[in-house]
């Protein structure tokens, strides 16, 4: 089945945006021999490092078209445990591929040992981020959103992207015009009186998305997108970078948060921002329903701002690049 056919026919995308997706599928797959040659031709090798005061670096990946509004950017959050290695670059071009006229920023996670160092906590933070106040983490990309003069963004999040994302919309001066979010990865409200249980519940729903992941990246049929996560950590890799205590006491943290109050306290920071929440109706971190749950409260809340999203899919659909990409095509044409 072609992209086109897979995003109309099991992700019900509409025909057109459907269509625009799988010719970009065609067109990233016949033009580019190697995922080294697409990275390079959308300027997904440009990283930086960024060292501001009280906090250890900060990996940015900073994509600039050729025509752009430098005071605009789109954020991508990406999951736990994640830098920004070729997988997640090829990622990340893709969706700079499918939004031309925007400025994409993206910002590497604690990961593998001996990969790339970006927002690794001090030790004096990691209690600070275990208690659910993600500050520490965040504090470093508001930094170099005010450095560059950035006053207006859009947001994705997937997992644990999501719970940056509405940090971000919480504590930015930035003006945030549209967020969406795919299958946060906060756990059931009353896994905060049992955080070490909700802990390790995190672990188990993190290790059961192995397999849904691999048939995610072949459903998106790009080979160089899988040579790409080849020369990425893999799972022993992506497992010890979990173990780091910078991405412990996320975990920790996350297990003691609320998705529903911590969006609702993002979204009345942001009066204005539109919101479209995905998630998937598979997914191994949806238990019992809490994320559609929280998301019809939300709209009984914030009313037309909050857009839902579901999709017939796991935790791990993002891995299809395509999926991801049509998202967030959509979620802006929705919010827009």
């Amino acid at each position: 089945m072609s992209v086109a056919d897979l995003l109309a026919a099991k992700y019900d995308f509409e025909a057109d945006l459907a269509a625009e997706i799988g010719d970009l599928a065609e067109s990233q797959a016949r033009d580019f021999p190697t995922y080294g040659d697409f990275l390079e031709s959308t300027g997904a090798n440009n990283l930086a490092v960024k060292q501001y005061d009280g906090y250890k670096p900060l990996q940015v990946l900073d994509i600039r078209p050729k025509d752009y509004d430098p005071r605009r950017a789109l954020l991508v959050n990406v999951a736990m445990a994640n830098s920004l290695d070729p997988n997640q670059r090829v990622q990340i071009a893709t969706i700079a591929n499918a939004n031309p006229g925007r400025r994409i920023l993206a910002y590497g996670n604690p990961s593998a040992p001996f990969t790339a160092k970006s927002r690794l906590l001090k030790l004096h933070q990691l209690p600070v981020v275990a208690s659910s106040n993600f500050s520490p983490t965040t504090d470093p990309i508001l930094k170099h959103l005010d450095e560059e003069g950035i006053e207006k963004i859009d947001q994705f999040g997937y997992s644990y992207g999501e719970v940056a994302t509405a940090d971000i919309m919480q504590r930015a001066d930035q003006e945030v015009a549209t967020a969406v979010v795919y299958d946060t990865a906060r756990a059931v409200d009353w896994f905060k009186k049992w955080k070490l249980f909700g802990g390790l519940r995190l672990v188990t729903a993190f290790n059961s998305t192995g397999k849904p992941m691999a048939e995610y990246v072949e459903e998106s049929g790009f080979e160089q997108f899988i040579d790409a996560r080849k020369d990425s950590p893999q799972l022993i890799g992506y497992g010890l970078g979990i173990m780091r205590l910078s991405n412990i006491a996320v975990g920790l943290g996350i297990t003691g948060s609320s998705y529903y109050e911590e969006t609702g306290k993002a979204l009345e920071a942001q009066p204005d921002a539109k919101y479209v929440a995905s998630w998937g109706t598979k997914s191994e971190f949806n238990v019992d329903g809490v994320t559609e749950h929280a998301v019809a409260e939300l709209s009984a809340t914030f009313g037309s701002r909050v857009t839902a999203r579901p999709l017939d899919a796991h935790h791990a659909a993002m891995n299809n690049i395509y999926l991801q990409t049509a998202l967030i095509r959509e979620a802006l044409g929705v919010a827009n």
